[in-house]
């Protein structure tokens, strides 16, 4: 994908919702060989498109895909589809632990531009508190907790 496609592809997904996101289609196809290699980026796209086609279960594992690599936009994606329970299992804890760990990812932001990295890092953070106001204090801790696994195991143990 060149650069162009890649932004097109991106001010498609943010802006796109209901009937038009049908248009993925084509976007979907051209995406996934990418995806299917590892590609973190192509991941993330595939999950915000499949997301926004409210095929919230292949948009889940898209997200954990990128998510596990790194990406930050799609460990937010997860973390509100086990807050929303769409194509996972609710789970608050889960959906703290994604937005922690988001919330920590400096690296994984993929923007050259410092304002929208700390857009993206203030809005995880905001996310883990908004789902921590419907926890306990143990299930945060219990949160905190698995993220501290995850994010000492290099994302490998996120699950």
């Amino acid at each position: 994908m060149t650069a162009c496609r890649l932004g097109l592809a991106l001010a498609a997904v943010m802006t796109c919702t209901g009937a038009f996101a049908e248009e993925f289609g084509n976007e979907i196809e051209a995406w996934t060989p990418a995806a299917e290699a590892g590609d973190p980026v192509a991941q993330e796209l595939l999950g915000l498109m499949y997301r926004r086609s409210k095929e919230y279960s292949e948009a889940a594992d898209w997200f954990r895909r990128a998510a596990k690599q790194g990406r930050t936009k799609a460990q937010i994606g997860l973390g509100w589809m086990y807050e929303s329970g769409e194509g996972v299992p609710l789970d608050p804890a889960r959906a703290h632990m994604w937005y922690d760990i988001a919330a920590e990812n400096r690296q994984g932001v993929g923007s050259d531009y410092p304002w929208i990295a700390a857009e993206v890092l203030n809005r995880a953070a905001a996310y883990r508190q908004r789902v921590a106001a419907r926890m306990t204090e143990t299930e945060i801790a219990e949160a905190r907790r698995m993220a501290r696994i995850c994010a000492t195991s290099d994302n490998a143990a996120c699950d």
